[in-house]
């Protein structure tokens, strides 16, 4: 639903620091809830400044736009008002990407540290999104991957599972997000990759009996179900990115084995 951005802060500047050496700037400014601005100028490796308040609507997206000459930043959002709360969004940016995040409806504090040697600016944008979220056709995997803003997406054509042939996969996106959706005999089958590490691409709010992990290949992949070894939801983060599957018909019966989620992540990049 469209959502209204309300002012949580008319400005705030921090982290200014003058050397013997010249200038030294690290700030980070919130001109309301919905934009904000990094700069830096020889900001050195650990730097670090938060500010809030970022206000994000449901279906809403964050856009970073960076332009850094030298080094990169490492962007975290966490929910205001929660101590020693884990980051729900946390990447870092470089170069003169533009990079698009989703995170769940909320306030959010924002922080950013300078990862090496920095210098440039970046722009944060709360993007408003109309009443329904709009995900885009795509003709292939790579397709979605470009629309979403990932550097690729790939999906295999078909997997031979327990729970039945997953094949002919459609595709789309969203901003951050792109999608593969297997319609199968007893159910529906997702896979997502998304931008940013929270590792549940699409914050699903359910509560699973039974949570655990399984190593595949040296990846640990988060597992949830209605009871250990049959998952219901998958979820494992590769640097900067999230994976989700979601085996979805609400069915106990129709859950990834372990063999099929090792089929899965092994066949998703």
């Amino acid at each position: 639903m469209k959502k209204t951005t309300s002012v949580y802060m008319a400005a705030v500047m921090a982290a200014l620091v003058l050397t013997g050496c010249g200038k030294h700037e690290f700030g980070l400014s919130m001109t309301d809830g919905k934009h904000g601005e990094i700069t830096a100028l020889n900001a050195t490796e650990g730097d670090t400044v938060s500010a809030g308040s970022l206000e994000v609507g449901e279906n809403d997206f964050i856009t970073v736009e960076a332009e850094f000459t030298d080094g990169k930043v490492k962007l975290a959002l966490t929910p205001e008002g929660s101590e020693n709360a884990e980051p729900i969004v946390e990447t870092e940016i470089s170069g003169t990407q533009n990079v698009t995040l989703n995170a769940d409806t909320g306030n959010y504090t924002v922080t950013v540290t300078a990862v090496g040697n920095l210098t440039g600016k970046a722009e944060i944008t709360v993007e408003e999104s109309e009443a329904e979220a709009s995900w885009a056709s795509a003709a292939s995997a790579d397709e979605a991957g470009k629309g979403a803003g990932l550097n690729w997406f790939t999906v295999m054509d078909e997997y031979i599972l327990e729970i039945g042939d997953a094949k002919d996969p459609v595709f789309s996106y969203y901003p951050g997000i792109a999608q593969a959706y297997f319609k199968m005999e007893n159910g529906d089958l997702y896979i997502w990759k998304g931008i940013g590490t929270s590792g549940d691409v699409l914050y699903d709010a359910n509560e699973y009996a039974h949570t655990w992990q399984q190593n595949i290949k040296g990846l640990v992949v988060n597992c949830y179900g209605a009871e250990e070894g049959k998952a219901t939801k998958v979820t494992w983060v590769v640097d900067d990115t999230s994976y989700e599957l979601l085996a979805g018909t609400g069915s106990p019966d129709f859950a990834l084995s372990p063999d099929d989620i090792n089929s899965l992540v092994n066949g998703i990049q």
